[in-house]
């Protein structure tokens, strides 16, 4: 953690706090592993739609379609993949230079493979 947060990180945490923030993570962790533990299937039966509010945990929609296009080419399912890269596409804003690279970039790799 002291890597993550450096200097920002409050070091004296009297008890509560600590054990607030480790049952914290804890619930984030179980939240995020039991949605991840599901993908596999999801990228097979859910619309894009569905993939997107499923999966975006906080992140941003178009950064969400970037990471499954990335999972569902890597399962092979190419079709979902560039769906995902269709749709991430129009949800980018213009000035998302690295994330419209990246999202053209898992396109050409569904199409060369």
């Amino acid at each position: 953690m002291r890597r993550r947060v450096g200097k920002e990180w409050n070091w004296a945490l009297d008890d509560g706090t600590r054990l607030a923030l480790i049952h914290q993570l804890d619930v984030e962790q179980k939240e995020f592993f039991g949605a991840v533990g599901n993908l596999r299937r999801a990228i097979t039966d859910d619309s894009v739609d569905e993939l997107l509010r499923r999966f975006s945990m906080g992140s941003p929609p178009a950064k969400t379609a970037l990471h499954l296009a990335r999972a569902a080419a890597s399962l092979g399912h190419a079709a979902v993949a560039a769906a995902l890269v269709t749709r991430g596409l129009t949800l980018a804003g213009e000035h998302a230079t690295g994330l419209i690279q990246d999202l053209r970039l898992v396109a050409q790799a569904i199409h060369f493979r």
